[in-house]
C-alpha cells in the first residue's frame, strides 16, 4: 500500500512539475553514481581527486 502511495505521488509530481522531476533524476543518479564509487575506495581523498563530479 505505502509503495502505491509512493509511485502515485511520484506520477502526480512528474505530471505537475517535469522539469524539476528530470533535474532531480539527473541529480539521483549522479549521486548514487558517487556512492557507489565511494563504496568500491573508501578513501575519500582519491575520491575529492575526481574532477569528473564537478
Amino acid at each position: 500500500v505505502a509503495l502505491s502511495r509512493a509511485h502515485l505521488l511520484l506520477s502526480d509530481i512528474k505530471k505537475h512539475l517535469p522539469i524539476e522531476a528530470t533535474d532531480f533524476g539527473n541529480v539521483d543518479t549522479d549521486w548514487k553514481s558517487m556512492m557507489a564509487k565511494i563504496v568500491e575506495d573508501t578513501k575519500v581523498i582519491n575520491f575529492t581527486k575526481d574532477r569528473s563530479f564537478l
